[in-house]
């Protein structure tokens, strides 16, 4: 099972797509974020690169405990503003206020390749947002 990155230096950088065409390492990639995000109950959604995966792939779990994933992931629009409290596993014990779109449209890719967009609200809008701000280095 992969470890969580606690290497800050490793996750300022933007990681590449994922690539759709490479199912055995995309799915590879899929598997091991969601182990950690079932080994710890409480992460509500885990990118790429908090353990160690170099592309563009994250999952977030729902209050359903269904969990999603999303591929090669973009926000497309956005909406209003407001701060949001925040954390990140891979820095324990620190939380962070960070100014969040109220809303977004987002488009990304499901594992099978299927180009999807929706709009988001609330904490799974923020979620979004955590999860492309990890993607992108920031």
């Amino acid at each position: 099972m992969k470890r969580l990155v606690k290497n800050l230096s490793k996750l300022t950088d933007r990681v590449d797509e994922a690539i759709i065409s490479d199912e055995e390492k995309l799915n590879e990639d899929i598997q091991a974020i969601k182990e950690v995000l079932y080994k710890h109950k409480e992460y509500v959604c885990l990118a790429g690169p908090q353990i160690g995966i170099k592309s563009r792939i994250f999952c977030i779990k729902f209050s359903n405990g269904d969990i999603r994933t999303f591929v090669n992931p973009m926000i497309t629009h956005s909406k209003g503003m407001h701060l949001s409290r925040e954390s990140n596993p891979c820095i324990p014990d620190k939380e962070f206020i960070i100014p969040r779109s109220d809303e977004i449209q987002a488009t990304y890719q499901t594992p099978v390749g299927k180009i999807e967009s929706n709009l988001f609200q609330g904490v799974v809008s923020e979620l979004f947002q955590q999860m492309v701000n990890v993607l992108d280095g920031n």
